[in-house]
């Protein structure tokens, strides 16, 4: 039991380290501000125990790896703690991906992990 609990802990630990490196955390100041600016952002709604979440932000990581100079923001709301935005963004659960061009939204998705998927609708909405 012990070993299954710091098992968890180093898990939760990476997916900490996993997300940070991706992505902001959401703030109604900066997405109001990139909004204003026209600028694409991807709300990338998540909890920290959700296993989706985690194969989402593994290819999130790998999208800005491959795409250093894309203008695409990301901005990470919590699940478990930004109620008000995750009924904002109709989120029905974690796990979704929400797209903004400016105040339109463009696309929505809950669930996908496939990295072919994913890159090809990121590409698709910034151009790259």
């Amino acid at each position: 039991m012990k070993r299954m609990a710091s098992i968890w802990i180093i898990l939760m630990l990476l997916c900490s380290y996993v997300w940070a490196s991706h992505s902001t955390a959401f703030n109604e100041a900066e997405f109001k501000k990139l909004q204003k600016q026209n600028a694409p952002v991807l709300i990338d709604v998540y909890a920290g125990w959700c296993s989706t979440c985690l194969a989402q932000s593994a290819v999130l990581k790998k999208y800005q790896k491959a795409h250093p100079d894309s203008k695409l923001h990301i901005l990470r709301v919590d699940f478990d703690h930004d109620k008000k935005w995750v009924r904002y963004f109709r989120a029905p659960r974690q796990g979704t991906l929400v797209f903004y061009q400016g105040k339109k939204r463009i696309w929505f998705n809950v669930g996908e992990t496939r990295e072919d998927v994913i890159f090809k609708k990121l590409n698709e909405l910034t151009g790259a």
